[in-house]
C-alpha cells in the first residue's frame, strides 16, 4: 500500500519505521523537513510538501502535535488526496475536535478513523502497546491489516471517531495525575531528608505499580533526559483533557493542578525533557 504519513516526531517516526518494515511504500512530510529526511534510512520517501506526500497515496495517516496541527495539515490534504482515500489520525487530540474533522472528511467523501495509541516510540518499534479505534467498522475492517502492522493490539470502540479520543484522554488523566502525585511525593521526600534514589528503591520494594516506579527512577536520575514522553507533549495532553472536560461542563480540580505543574515546568524551559521533569526543584519554586 502507498501510505502518506504526516508527522515525523518520535511517535510518527516509529510508525513510519513499522510501515516500511512491513513492506509498505511510505511518503513522509514534516514541518521540520530534516526530521522527514532522517526517515529515508528506514526506507521512507521524505517530501517537502503535504501535497507531495499525499500524491498517489492509498491512505493518509496523521501523527502530529495537537488539534491545530492536524486541522492545518488536513486543510492541505483535502485538495491533494484522491477521492475516497481514507484518513487515519493517530494524534492525541480533543474528542470534539475529532468529531468536527470526521464530519469534514465525510462531507468530502473520505472515510475517517481516529486511532490514538497508548505506547512509547520504542514500544511501537516492537509492535507493542494498544491502538484505540474509533470510526466506521467497515473502514476499520478495510485498514485493520495495515494498522496491525503498526501495533498488534487494537481496541475497537465503536463507530463514533471521538470515542477513541475520549478513552485516550481518560488514560492521560490517570497518567497526568499519577505523574503529578509522584512529583509531589518527591518534593515531600526531599523536605523530609529522603534521597530520590532511596525513595524509588523503597517504593519498588513496597510493590507499587511499574508506572510509579518508572517515574520515581527518572526523578532519581535527576537529568530529566528525554526517554519517550517529552514534557511539552505531556503538558499538551493534560491541556487537551482539561479543555475536553470544560467543554463537557465537568470540573477537574485534580487534573487542573497537574496541568498547573506541567505549565510551570514548560515555563521553566523544560519542555523538551522527559515528563518527569515536573519534579524539578525549579518547578516547585514556581507553584
Amino acid at each position: 500500500m502507498k501510505i502518506a504519513v504526516l508527522g515525523a516526531g518520535l511517535m510518527a517516526s516509529a510508525i513510519v519505521r513499522r510501515l516500511c518494515a512491513a513492506g509498505h511504500h511510505v511518503s513522509v512530510w514534516n514541518r521540520t523537513h530534516a526530521k522527514a529526511e532522517a526517515l529515508a534510512a528506514a526506507g521512507a520517501a521524505p517530501q517537502a510538501t503535504v501535497a507531495g506526500a499525499v500524491a498517489g497515496a492509498d491512505l493518509v495517516i496523521t501523527m502530529l502535535s495537537d488539534d491545530a496541527a492536524v486541522d492545518a495539515a488536513l486543510a492541505e490534504v483535502f485538495p491533494a488526496a484522491a477521492p475516497g482515500i481514507p484518513f487515519v489520525d493517530c494524534t492525541t487530540v480533543t474528542p470534539h475536535g475529532v468529531e468536527a474533522r470526521a464530519a469534514r472528511a465525510k462531507a468530502k467523501g473520505h472515510p475517517f478513523l481516529h486511532c490514538p495509541v497508548f505506547a512509547s516510540p520504542d514500544m511501537i518499534d516492537r509492535g507493542e502497546g494498544v491502538m484505540l479505534i474509533g470510526g466506521a467498522q467497515e473502514t476499520y475492517a478495510h485498514l485493520a491489516e495495515v494498522l496491525h502492522a503498526i501495533i498488534v493490539h487494537h481496541e475497537y470502540l465503536g463507530t463514533a471517531p471521538g470515542r477513541a479520543a475520549v478513552f485516550k484522554t481518560l488514560g492521560n488523566q490517570i497518567n497526568g495525575c499519577l505523574t503529578a502525585a509522584v512529583a509531589e511525593a518527591a518534593d515531600c521526600a526531599r523536605a523530609l531528608g529522603v534521597d530520590d534514589a532511596d525513595l524509588a528503591k523503597t517504593f519498588e520494594a513496597l510493590g507499587f505499580g511499574s508506572y510509579v516506579i518508572t517515574r520515581l527512577q527518572r526523578i532519581a536520575d535527576g537529568t530529566w533526559k528525554p526517554v519517550s514522553f517529552p514534557l511539552a507533549m505531556f503538558h499538551k495532553d493534560l491541556r487537551i483533557f482539561v479543555e475536553s472536560a470544560r467543554h463537557a461542563g465537568v470540573k477537574v480540580p485534580v487534573l487542573a493542578a497537574a496541568l498547573a505543574r506541567a505549565e510551570a515546568a514548560d515555563e521553566a524551559g523544560l519542555g523538551q525533557l522527559d515528563a518527569s521533569a515536573v519534579a524539578d526543584p525549579r518547578v516547585t519554586q514556581r507553584l
